[in-house]
């Protein structure tokens, strides 16, 4: 759904961030199972375009036992493409989201599930502007994901991830496989 009003995904952010803040019933320590949060970052880089994204999950319970989980993500970046409805001008095209999923964490031994659904908010800017590409403006919508952990051996690890979102039908996949070193990583 298109909102009437343009919105900037750093004002939602930064009025999520002051809400949690301020509805903080103290400071933050480790349950007695373990820590209750995590913060994690990434990158995606390519010829054309490159993108970063930030977030944190919460559980209250904490995070190596089943239940309740919060995840919180802030993405941005840039991409370029060949536009055949501008005579095959270079378009730059600008992206920003927030995510806030509520989930549960399923957990079986080394296999760990995380379910979630939630509100997703998305900011598309293409310079020329192109109306052939279908995301501008503020777009707000679900999405759904699942996140999957397993360990195999004790020191080998697979992960995937796959999410759906409402916003221009939008989804993503990945796989990937891992080791420890030493516990260097």
């Amino acid at each position: 759904m298109r909102c009437g009003r343009r919105v900037s995904v750093a004002s939602v952010a930064t009025a999520f961030i002051v809400c949690c803040v301020g509805t903080s019933a103290g400071p933050v320590r480790a349950s007695e199972d373990g820590m209750r949060f995590l913060l994690f970052s990434g990158a995606d880089l390519w010829r054309d375009g490159s993108f970063v994204h930030g977030g944190a999950l919460w559980s209250p319970g904490g995070l190596d036992n089943e239940g309740f989980t919060l995840q919180a993500v802030l993405s941005g970046g840039t991409y370029r493409y060949q536009s055949g409805a501008l005579n095959n001008a270079r378009v730059t095209g600008t992206e920003e989201e927030i995510q806030l999923l509520p989930g549960w964490r399923f957990k079986r031994e080394t296999l760990e599930l995380k379910v979630f659904a939630g509100l997703d908010i998305k900011n598309d800017v293409t310079s020329p502007y192109d109306p052939s590409n279908r995301l501008h403006g503020t777009s707000a919508g679900v999405r759904a994901a699942l996140n999957l952990w397993f360990e195999p051996t004790p020191s080998t690890m697979i992960a995937a991830d796959a999410a759906l979102t409402s916003i221009a039908t939008g989804y993503s996949a990945r796989a990937a496989y891992g080791w420890k070193l030493n516990d260097w990583f």
